[in-house]
């Protein structure tokens, strides 16, 4: 029952007046007091309590959503080789069979090099092209050279044909971001995490705790920052 999603007549004002006088604070027992009707909600999930500062940092992720044409999410971890990689290649079947379209940018702060040597976007860019594009009949990809680091957020917007990507970075993710801890480096909580993953279980009360490799609930989770209404936490 959720009571604060509720149509209430402007006389129960004076019934709550008189309840709190009484030093009654549930609105559950004055419901019950008067005559009323219950209605079914067709999307429970729809709704979320936040009664401690471990919901309130995972809200304030989902609303973090509420205006981006495609949601995001960041994956990271205090430092490098926690398994950020693998989290992901775990988690994405599980989105994938909710059927979430998921795109992935990862930031790598080593440089990379997608192209092949004697290939003809390779003597493009050898020749002084400062972005190669290749256009195939199912997919494509863009290599554009920049003087400084490009914004991972700014560059998952370009990803189209998706409902959701995850970046994977340790320093320059965007809210919400879900931090992995493996015992390596220190956790940075109190934080602007939404939820942890970890192993072993660290016993966390600032923010939701769950096993790291815990694929299904991270997909869960996932879902909820999204905005996805129909999959709850």
């Amino acid at each position: 029952r959720q009571p604060l999603a509720a149509l209430y007549h402007r006389q129960m004002a004076v019934r709550f007046a008189e309840a709190l006088a009484e030093g009654e604070r549930k609105l559950g027992k004055v419901i019950d007091s008067i005559p009323h009707a219950e209605v079914d909600f067709f999307d429970a999930t729809a709704f979320f309590n936040v009664n401690t500062a471990a919901d309130w940092h995972l809200a304030c992720g989902r609303m973090a959503n509420e205006h981006r044409r495609i949601p995001l999410v960041t994956i990271s971890a205090p430092v490098s080789n926690t398994g950020k990689t693998t989290f992901i290649e775990r988690v994405l079947p599980e989105l994938r069979a909710r059927g979430i379209r998921v795109g992935v940018v990862k930031g790598d702060c080593h440089g990379y090099d997608v192209d092949e040597r004697g290939k003809d976007s390779w003597r493009f860019k050898e020749a002084g092209a400062a972005g190669v594009a290749v256009v195939s009949p199912n997919g494509y990809f863009i290599e554009q050279r920049t003087e400084t680091r490009a914004d991972l957020a700014a560059i998952a917007a370009r990803l189209t044909d998706v409902d959701l990507v995850l970046i994977e970075s340790r320093r320059h993710g965007t809210a919400p971001r879900i931090e992995l801890f493996r015992e390596r480096g220190e956790l940075t909580l109190p934080c602007d995490a939404a939820a942890c993953f970890t192993k072993p279980q660290q016993g966390l009360t600032e923010v939701r705790e769950y096993a790291l490799d815990d694929a299904a609930k991270a997909a869960e989770v996932i879902a909820f920052l999204m905005g996805n209404k129909r999959i709850g936490v």
